[in-house]
């Protein structure tokens, strides 16, 4: 269940990222949010990232955590989460080994969408940690580093991304 919980949690809030960057894009009011994300060595930065933190929505006896964004030409989104059992999440460094963390990432490439998400039953294993540096009622700051995501239906391609920074909009 919470894995199901996590994943549709995580979807909304890039759906809702998608139809905030659509609403915002004449304008140049971020807010100062941001990812930073190294994908294959190459670093980007997208000014629409957003999360979420508070108690799971099945399960009020844990606490679930997401960061999402979108490229400023909306063919790329990444996300990230993860569920803490308690009734909050405090600053600190969280790893994938210690918590179930969906990260995702998809890419739009002529036409089509390709996705990728962590793997554990085959090498490389994707490891990941975030660290939240600061938590306020409108913000969430943190970084991330890791190995590498699969391809959902080709397992044997890869794409490294291997850390990134965030302050993000906090929706809850």
């Amino acid at each position: 269940m919470k894995k199901i919980s996590l994943f549709y949690l995580l979807v909304g809030l890039m759906a809702l990222s998608f139809v905030s960057c659509k609403k915002e894009s004449n304008k140049d009011d971020t807010g100062g949010y941001y990812l930073k994300i190294k994908i294959n060595g190459n670093w980007e930065t997208w000014s629409n990232a957003m999360c979420d933190l508070g108690p799971d929505l099945y399960d009020d006896t844990r606490t679930d955590f997401t960061v999402s964004a979108t490229s400023p030409d909306l063919k790329q989104t990444f996300g990230y989460s993860f569920q803490v059992d308690g009734a909050s999440i405090s600053p600190g460094t969280y790893y994938s080994n210690d918590y179930f963390m969906p990260l995702d990432y998809s890419v739009e490439t002529g036409g089509s969408t390709v996705f990728y998400s962590d793997r554990y039953n085959q090498e490389p294993y994707s490891n990941y940690s975030i660290t939240l540096i600061s938590i306020n009622e409108t913000t969430i700051k943190g970084f991330f580093t890791g190995n590498a995501l699969a391809d959902d239906m080709d397992g044997g391609n890869t794409i490294a991304i291997t850390e990134g920074e965030f302050v993000a909009k906090r929706v809850r």
